[in-house]
């Protein structure tokens, strides 16, 4: 049986932070509010969101049909009413006339799409573009690229076509050179994005940095991206469920699968409280995928944990003082990346990497970290109030880079592993497989998508696995 610190249990109670909205409060628990002893949680389906800034500031819940309470049958069932999910749902009903059903065991939005920074940016799998070019050549390379920003356009195109009011900020991504010896990995990423992949960008030196953009202390010169946009993830979400609702599509929340299996060509997924027949079905759970979820997952998703804070409003004067002059996304050239922006109400959201237990003892430790690494980065901010503070699960791969296809059963598609970059990724590839499932794909035929899921060689291994990648990243991350 798994306990609730099982880092590769889907319904795992997220660490309560013990910081209550207006960061008054930072008594810490040692442990989660809620314990349960199965991961399945049969007795609590529905679990609140996790008190970020985000679920304070999302408005009313999107009306579904609630738990699942009886047996019923759907061409495509989903699981997992995330942005890949709810995606799929959406683009199964509006392009293909398939009105499929999701479960969620909790509420939509639950996991990691409610939880992220809100950056949809241009990124597939986290090799450097030019080791991308010598594994893959200058062609694949160039169509890895063009996947990604595909992907930000249909997030674009999701937004636009249901008049979603998802808080965008200003448009553009900049990577920022953490240290002098990063600079020279920019320019030379400038140049074969223009030169093999035909694709623009500017170079901003570090007085330029400074003076227009970003005041960071660990800012160097930085790489503007035209593309991408910041915006409000859970709104997001929420309105992307609405729309698959609103083209036909059916969302069950607090109805986590029990169990699954195969009767008769069919699958029927049991959940607390009813059942659901399908022919076709859809894994999207990504960071809180349980092993057993099905035989053929097991061992290949690694979950890891990403934290984020965010300070109360930033009169203007702080902004200036901080050196914080744009809105659009940051982050910077580590592979152990932090990742920052300018909300539209002036606070600050600041975010990393943060660990691979959800331990509740562990949360003030983490909190302390991130919140003295953001005084690093932007001293002036040393006084100034943190008032949401959270983490969640984000999903990586053996091979560091997203997926999507069908597993040895062609009646069961999967996207999964975005590597910390699912905004775009999970809406892109929600609709490459609703489009695979209704028969009519539209995924490129690169090794991206013919490449199956890969295993880990040692499952039990894989929290040691990353703990030593954390490790030796952040040992390149600091020297060289």
């Amino acid at each position: 049986m798994n306990s609730v610190h099982d880092h590769n249990n889907p319904n795992r109670i997220p660490p309560n932070s013990g910081l209550t909205q207006g960061g008054k409060d930072l008594g810490f628990n040692a442990e989660p509010t809620t314990k349960v002893s199965s991961p399945i949680r049969i007795e609590m389906p529905g679990l609140e969101h996790a008190p970020s800034y985000w679920a304070a500031t999302a408005g009313e819940e999107v009306v579904t049909s609630n738990q699942l309470t009886s047996r019923s049958h759907t061409s495509v069932a989903i699981i997992g009413g995330g942005f890949t999910g709810l995606s799929c749902a959406y683009h199964l009903a509006k392009k293909h006339g398939i009105k499929a059903t999701v479960l969620e065991a909790n509420k939509v939005g639950w996991g990691a799409s409610g939880r992220n920074g809100g950056f949809a940016m241009i990124c597939v799998g986290k090799d450097d573009y030019a080791d991308t070019v010598a594994q893959y050549g200058v062609k694949e390379a160039k169509q890895q690229f063009d996947v990604g920003f595909s992907a930000v356009k249909t997030v674009e195109d999701i937004v636009r076509e249901n008049m979603i009011d998802v808080e965008r900020a200003e448009t553009g991504w900049i990577n920022i050179a953490h240290k002098p010896t990063r600079v020279d990995g920019l320019k030379s990423t400038q140049r074969l994005l223009k030169d093999s992949f035909n694709y623009e960008t500017e170079f901003i030196d570090e007085k330029n940095l400074r003076q227009n953009y970003i005041g960071s202390t660990e800012g160097y010169s930085g790489l503007i991206y035209p593309d991408g946009f910041g915006l409000h993830p859970l709104k997001y979400a929420r309105g992307m469920a609405k729309a698959a609702i609103d083209h036909g599509a059916t969302i069950h929340d607090q109805s986590p699968v029990l169990s699954w299996t195969k009767k008769g060509g069919q699958h029927v997924l049991k959940t607390p409280e009813g059942t659901l027949v399908a022919d076709h079905v859809v894994i999207a759970t990504a960071g809180y995928t349980l092993d057993s979820l099905n035989p053929w997952l097991a061992g290949r998703v690694l979950s890891a944990i990403s934290n984020i804070a965010v300070t109360r409003p930033l009169t203007p004067q702080e902004q200036v003082k901080a050196g914080l002059k744009t809105t659009m996304m940051v982050s910077d050239t580590r592979k152990l990346v932090f990742y920052y922006r300018l909300l539209p109400d002036g606070r600050l959201l600041f975010g990393a990497r943060g660990g691979i237990r959800d331990e509740g003892s562990r949360n003030k430790e983490a909190y302390d970290w991130l919140i003295k690494r953001m005084v690093d980065m932007f001293p002036s901010l040393a006084s100034v109030e943190v008032e949401y503070f959270w983490r969640g699960w984000v999903c990586l791969s053996r091979d560091k880079h997203p997926h999507m296809g069908v597993t040895e059963d062609p009646s069961v598609h999967y996207s999964i592993a975005y590597m910390g970059n699912g905004v775009a990724l999970a809406s892109h590839f929600g609709r490459l497989v609703a489009a695979q499932v209704a028969g009519q794909p539209e995924e490129p035929n690169i090794t991206l998508f013919r490449k199956q899921l890969p295993r880990f060689e040692l499952p039990c291994l894989r929290e040691a696995q990353l703990r030593a990648a954390y490790s030796y990243y952040g040992i390149k991350d600091q020297f060289l």
